[in-house]
């Protein structure tokens, strides 16, 4: 897979086009390269056999770093070529934009390398993730903020997060428990 993250960035049409298309055979790295947009929610009429005067739909945007909310709009004006249509932005977090992320020189993400280390032994690295989060309101005041899947999770139960039976096993949850525990116990201690 590494190498066809490597096309993607190179000029041969063909092996970036190909590239496209395997990465986004998984939707979790489809979100990882490209702006995303699913519809949430949608209100239109009042009953099943009558056409609706109006209707109004919530699209969740997940903006991939260096995409501004407005560009997203005029795109989706574009699309819809339909001036009689308003599109705009209504919930985003405007201190957000342009926050850095957190800093990989703290005592909590060190804390955190060990522990999965320890745990797993695996390594801990930066990671763009694909999802909506509250990190912005957490970071904008100076804290800083790490997403991680503190327990082993499979693709299947992954493609099952936030939907129909999520879960995880309990094996899994005992060991990133058991992870968080040492980590928290690991900065704690130093104070």
């Amino acid at each position: 897979m590494a190498g066809y993250f490597a096309d993607l960035l190179g000029k041969d049409s063909a092996r970036v086009n190909e590239a496209d298309r395997e990465i986004s055979k998984d939707p979790l790295l489809h979100a990882l390269i490209r702006n995303t947009l699913a519809p949430v929610l949608m209100n239109a009429g009042f009953r099943g056999n009558v056409i609706p005067g109006s209707a109004e739909a919530t699209i969740n945007a997940r903006l991939i770093p260096g995409t501004k909310p407005d560009d997203i709009v005029r795109e989706l004006q574009r699309v819809i070529s339909d001036s009689t249509v308003e599109v705009r932005v209504s919930n985003t977090i405007p201190w957000a934009q342009g926050l850095a992320p957190s800093s990989e020189n703290t005592d909590l993400y060190r804390a955190l390398e060990k522990s999965a280390r320890r745990q797993f032994s695996a390594e801990v690295t930066p990671y763009l993730f694909q999802a909506g989060t509250d990190a912005p309101t957490w970071r904008s005041r100076g804290i800083p903020v790490y997403g991680i899947y503190p327990y082993p999770i499979d693709a299947e139960d992954l493609t099952r997060m936030h939907g129909n039976d999520e879960r995880v096993s309990i094996e899994s949850l005992r060991q990133g428990t058991e992870m968080i525990y040492r980590t928290l116990v690991e900065v704690a201690g130093r104070r």
